[in-house]
């Protein structure tokens, strides 16, 4: 077990994924962390994971290059038009 740091726009998925190589281990993160699958992470909170399980995808990461997959709905203006060919998921589903 070792110990993390959240960075801006992780998820629960990200930070598996940057700290064990393994995304079936944010379950795992989870149970550690006494947090739901689907809680926000706060930016700078520091959080526990398992064990490196795929040393070759963590060491892809670094300082330059983590994951970070979180949609910021409020910063997206959904009055805009999108266009042809694009989606947005948010409150609703839309496909311009």
């Amino acid at each position: 077990m070792s110990k993390g740091i959240i960075y801006q726009g992780q998820s629960i998925f990200d930070k598996a994924i940057e700290s064990t190589g393994d995304v079936e281990q944010a379950f795992a993160f989870t149970l550690l962390n006494g947090l739901s699958i689907t809680d926000t992470l706060a930016i700078g909170e520091a959080v526990l994971f398992p064990e490196v399980q795929r040393k070759s995808i963590v060491a892809l990461f670094g300082v330059k290059n983590r994951p970070a997959s979180e949609f910021l709905v409020d910063a997206y203006d959904f009055n805009e038009p999108l266009g042809i060919g694009t989606m947005a998921i948010g409150t609703t589903f839309i496909v311009g």
